[in-house]
């Protein structure tokens, strides 16, 4: 790929980033009606434009910085299937399983963190652990009456299977 043909690309970039902008405002934030997904997924959406935005500056920097520019632009591409996944299904119940499925994951990694500060800072490590429990309490709790089932997050490659999009 020579040097114009990455910076037409990352003006083309460019273009969707800003209408996507038009179409949203400059920074969409969902209103908190019950359902942590439908709050969650805009930051996600938030996280890729900046991505987005990396690989566009890389992209005019130099062509040195073209290997960068894909791993922003592939790290994109996991989050936009995440975000995809999580929005897929029409109930708000089953988004929210993903979400919490999703949120669980994060917990396992965070923990995981916990268990290494531990050995610096026991207090804060047991900080830690005390808001990732009380958070996931209070996601799981049943909403408007009804239970939350938590969806295991599956791999990036089952989620491209899941929204029909295996063949990428």
């Amino acid at each position: 790929m020579d040097k114009v043909e990455l910076r037409t690309l990352a003006e083309a970039l460019g273009e969707l980033i800003n209408a996507y902008r038009i179409l949203t405002g400059k920074r969409p934030m969902a209103p908190f009606v019950g359902f942590a997904v439908d709050c969650g997924t805009p930051a996600l959406v938030e996280h890729i434009i900046l991505q987005a935005k990396a690989v566009c500056l890389l992209a005019e920097s130099s062509q040195d910085f073209a290997p960068v520019a894909a791993a922003c632009a592939r790290s994109a591409m996991e989050v936009g299937a995440l975000v995809a996944w999580l929005a897929k299904p029409k109930d708000s119940y089953e988004r929210e399983g993903r979400w919490l499925g999703y949120f669980k994951s994060l917990e396992d990694f965070y923990r995981k963190q916990a268990k290494e500060l531990k050995t610096r800072d026991p207090k804060e490590s047991k900080e830690a652990q005390e808001i990732l429990s009380s958070d996931l309490k209070k996601m799981s709790a049943p909403r408007f009456g009804r239970n939350i089932v938590p969806v295991s997050k599956p791999s990036l490659k089952d989620m491209m299977i899941d929204l029909g999009y295996e063949h990428l």
